[in-house]
């Protein structure tokens, strides 16, 4: 079953109307930070379970877009690891794509 999505669908901006708060608005354009209510607050379940779509990991051009995704996150997040070891992850994650999938949608 494939879900339409906003992607499918051709969506390429999302709105969200609220009353007007002139902190919020000074808050964004000062600072550059947006304001988002707690998703505990949400009266609709599905409202923080958004869904992805990652590409065909028999794809070998998804695959190599997601790896070198993988390489520029690694290499920003996880500065204490070595060069070394990010390549041989990468390498890992080229020949097993199954398992880039995995990573690729694993929640942080």
């Amino acid at each position: 079953m494939m879900w339409t999505t906003a992607r499918t669908a051709g969506v390429e901006r999302l709105f969200k109307y609220q009353k007007f708060n002139p902190d919020r608005l000074s808050d964004l354009i000062v600072h550059k930070r947006l304001w988002f209510s707690d998703p505990m607050t949400f009266n609709d379940p599905w409202d923080c379970k958004p869904f992805y779509y990652v590409g065909d990991f028999t794809n070998s051009d998804v695959i190599e877009r997601h790896v070198q995704w993988y390489l520029q996150v690694t290499r920003r997040h996880q500065s204490n690891l070595a060069e070394s070891e990010i390549q041989k992850r990468a390498e890992y994650f080229r020949a097993n794509p199954k398992e880039l999938g995995k990573k690729t949608l694993e929640v942080a």
